[in-house]
């Protein structure tokens, strides 16, 4: 077990201390979200609240991972891509980038994790088998021999970006998107142990998932309602390692689907609010999920464990199912 808690523990500590530190600094570097300045329709505080957590995310993630992970190209490649995952998550929450910029660098961002390896040849079908993706290769000999595939690589580009988006439409009520997180990575976690005893490899995907555990339970102490701290656009750096986590065990994309249900469901249906009604869907408003149930007189608190719950729920199912 100690494969495992090590890598929790530091992540927790870093975590938790770093968002003690960035509450007391964020202001002087001019990370606050202020309702009052905020062009965002969906803001839901009433006052100034420090942000930029991506600083944070990174630190607790990235560091852990270079100091218990192989040194390997696919981890060198997830390093790399959180890196510049939290760079574009402090910059906005900064300079409040434009969202067409902000979907570009998140591609790029994929596509340094994709490049490094991560792709995804097959996606387990609910109904029984595999869907496989590599039926289509394109080799070249450049410095050695490579491979692209086509399909593989383009649905894991959109995979990766389309859950870290997901996510960052879902932590608009305080807590709410770091149990979400937590719930993934445990139920991958878990998944990822059925295979231990015949492939010793999964040990390091149990590492990487108990790290993005560890980050997210010290930041939620201080983003439970209500909130010291948001998590800002940085929050992005925790759906790229959801997402990267889920195709490196055994491509189970579906799983992930099914666990993060709520909030993908939620975001698919903005995004075709937004198409039907003439608007873009990259830009933001005040009709997810969470601004509903606020509206219905639901606390902070009481949405939060509403996804917390729906997370469980799913997750424990998503352990259970056969297919």
């Amino acid at each position: 077990m100690e494969f495992f808690i090590l890598p929790f523990v530091v992540s927790l500590a870093i975590s938790f201390f770093g968002s003690i530190v960035l509450i007391g600094a964020a202001p002087k570097f001019g990370l606050v979200d202020n309702p009052a300045t905020s062009t965002h329709p969906g803001k839901l505080h009433k006052k100034p609240v420090p942000t930029g957590a991506g600083i944070v995310f990174w630190a607790s993630i990235v560091p852990v991972m270079i100091a218990t992970l192989p040194f390997e190209k696919k981890f060198i490649g997830i390093a790399a891509g959180l890196t510049a995952a939290a760079v574009v998550g402090v910059l906005d929450d900064k300079f409040n980038l434009s969202p067409y910029l902000r979907l570009i660098l998140n591609f790029l961002t994929a596509a340094i994790i994709v490049g490094a390896g991560v792709g995804i040849a097959f996606i387990t079908s609910p109904f029984g088998g595999i869907i496989p993706l590599d039926t289509i290769r394109i080799s070249f000999d450049f410095f050695g021999e490579h491979s692209i595939l086509p399909i593989a690589n383009i649905f894991a580009l959109i995979w990766i970006v389309f859950v870290a988006n997901m996510i960052n439409w879902s932590s608009g009520v305080d807590g709410q998107i770091p149990g979400i997180v937590i719930i993934t990575a445990i139920v991958l976690a878990l998944l990822s142990a059925r295979f231990l005893s015949f492939d010793p490899a999964q040990i390091q995907l149990i590492k990487l998932a108990s790290i993005l555990v560890g980050s997210a339970a010290g930041f939620l102490i201080f983003n439970w309602h209500p909130a010291k701290i948001f998590p800002g656009y940085g929050v992005i750096v925790w759906g790229v390692l959801a997402a990267t986590l889920a195709i490196l065990a055994g491509a189970k994309v579906a799983t992930a689907i099914l666990i993060l249900a709520v909030p993908l469901a939620d975001g698919a249906v903005s995004i075709f609010r937004r198409i039907l009604k003439g608007r873009s869907p990259v830009w933001g408003d005040r009709g997810h999920l969470h601004h509903k149930l606020i509206d219905a007189n639901f606390s902070p608190k009481q949405i939060s464990l509403f996804y917390l719950l729906g997370s469980v729920i799913l997750g424990a199912l998503a352990l259970n199912l056969s297919s």
